[in-house]
């Protein structure tokens, strides 16, 4: 039980967190916000938020030419289930699935790998049950709690660990969660 806490209490944290501060969101991927009234709230004036480099470049100018190794992939990769991010998912294409995927958020041509995750399996008005999944495809275990699913239940997909081509290490993407209908 103090595991389906932790979880709970983990997500709904950073739900919150991209609520509160999601205007910080931008400044920290190298946004900027400009315009003839530097798109402060209340102003009908546009804003530009381009990175800073584009945002300066007139409209005409001929893009740079991408180099030949770009080095290793550093934007942000997402896991997804069937396409999916979380929500409602029927018993039945849940349980068709084989794993998780990565898939880069900006770079068709880049590509990551799921090294492992935690999957918890909450079933209804029971304790949850975790297990720790190495790889994208589901181990024995994994694949065991997946078929137990019911309408009702719920899965949570945590510690999302990828590794991008050039990567040295892993890195965490975002959790999946799923109620089962």
């Amino acid at each position: 039980m103090k595991t389906f806490l932790v979880v709970v209490v983990l997500l709904l944290a950073a739900f919150l967190a991209g609520h509160m501060f999601g205007d910080r969101v931008l400044s920290m991927a190298g946004m900027t916000a400009s315009g003839p009234d530097s798109g402060e709230a209340g102003t009908d004036g546009p804003v530009d938020l381009r990175p800073p480099a584009e945002a300066d470049e007139p409209a005409d100018a001929e893009p740079a030419p991408p180099e030949a190794d770009e080095g290793p992939y550093t934007g942000d990769v997402i896991a997804t289930l069937s396409r999916s991010l979380g929500g409602s998912m029927g018993n039945g294409e849940f349980k068709a699935q084989g794993g998780l995927i990565a898939t880069p958020a900006n770079d068709a041509e880049a590509s990551c790998d799921v090294v492992g995750f935690n999957l918890v399996y909450v079933p209804r008005r029971q304790d949850p049950v975790e297990v720790q999944n190495p790889g994208a495809r589901y181990t024995s275990q994994a694949s065991q709690l997946v078929q137990r699913a019911k309408p009702g239940d719920i899965y949570y997909f945590d510690n999302v660990r990828v590794r991008c081509e050039g990567d040295d290490v892993s890195r965490q993407a975002n959790t999946l969660v799923f109620k089962i209908r």
